[in-house]
């Protein structure tokens, strides 16, 4: 799935690995290519390599003659991989340029026997590149089995992507500023127009603070109600991981959860009541379709 973000780019695919056809290896290699081209130090300098600019190919034409197009490219690749394994890590998730075993072989081969023509031809430029990669994004047969394009702020705030029940799970919802940002999240919900009913699973450090914690969002569930939508509350005491899913399969973590916000040094700053304009803590968001 996702999103060039600092400036990784994640994608997440069924744990039920499927055959990828070749038509999508190909699009899927052109892709891969163009973005670690792109992410070359003499374009957005993303990963320290010059693999596939005129140089780089120069210089791999004499010691790779036969191949020095793929191998630049696996070259970059290889960077590319570095630079997010180390932001995303090597876990749970795939992305962009660490995928599935049986996925990557296939993208290797394609590499060393298809014809790199048109491929040089994109490496020409920056811009020439980034026309190509705005010409595979637009193409209405690109879309990848099992990376997904969600997109923009707008769509995921629409009613197709948040369907009917909402199921929150933060332990950390317990204490005045993180029950405002849950009533937020709520707020969204409601704009949508189709939630109907979100379960809340949070936690509590001692009973003082489950009491009052339950009081306020008591008071939540009852504005809620006015639109149409039940709040189910429920609190456990060995809830650690945060993550919000969707009854349409969308599984959404957020590492820290909905307190995403860093603490203004004063109540009077551009971002107090806009939270739109608040920086934000650092922290990952996945977002994935669970097969």
């Amino acid at each position: 799935m996702r999103f060039f973000a600092a400036p990784t780019a994640s994608v997440f695919m069924s744990t039920n690995e499927r055959s990828v056809s070749q038509s999508r290896i190909e699009q899927l290699a052109l892709l891969r290519a163009l973005v670690a081209f792109l992410g070359e130090k003499d374009q957005f300098g993303w990963w320290d390599c010059s693999f596939l600019g005129s140089t780089g190919r120069k210089y791999l034409a004499i010691t790779h003659p036969r191949s020095h197009v793929a191998t630049g490219v696996m070259a970059a690749c290889e960077a590319a991989r570095r630079v997010h394994d180390a932001r995303i890590g090597k876990g749970r998730v795939y992305h962009l340029f660490r995928l599935p075993h049986a996925t990557e072989q296939k993208l290797q081969r394609h590499a060393l026997t298809e014809d790199n023509t048109a491929l040089v031809a994109a490496f020409e430029s920056k811009d020439k590149a980034l026309r190509t990669l705005e010409t595979l994004a637009k193409d209405p047969n690109g879309t990848l089995d099992g990376p997904v394009k969600l997109g923009g702020a707008k769509t995921l705030a629409s009613s197709s992507i948040v369907g009917k029940e909402i199921t929150v799970e933060d332990p950390f919802i317990r204490v005045p500023h993180q029950i405002s940002n849950f009533l937020r999240f709520c707020e969204l919900a409601v704009k949508t127009g189709s939630a109907q009913v979100i379960n809340l699973v949070t936690g509590f450090d001692d009973s003082k603070q489950k009491t009052e914690a339950e009081e306020k969002l008591k008071l939540v569930a009852s504005s809620l109600v006015d639109h149409g939508i039940k709040l189910n509350l429920k609190f456990s005491d060995t809830l650690h991981d945060r993550e919000i899913r969707l009854d349409n399969g969308w599984t959404i973590q957020i590492g820290r959860g909905l307190d995403i916000y860093q603490k203004l040094d004063n109540w009077f700053s551009v971002g107090t009541p806009d939270l739109e304009m608040r920086p934000c803590m650092e922290t990952k968001v996945d977002a994935f379709r669970r097969s």
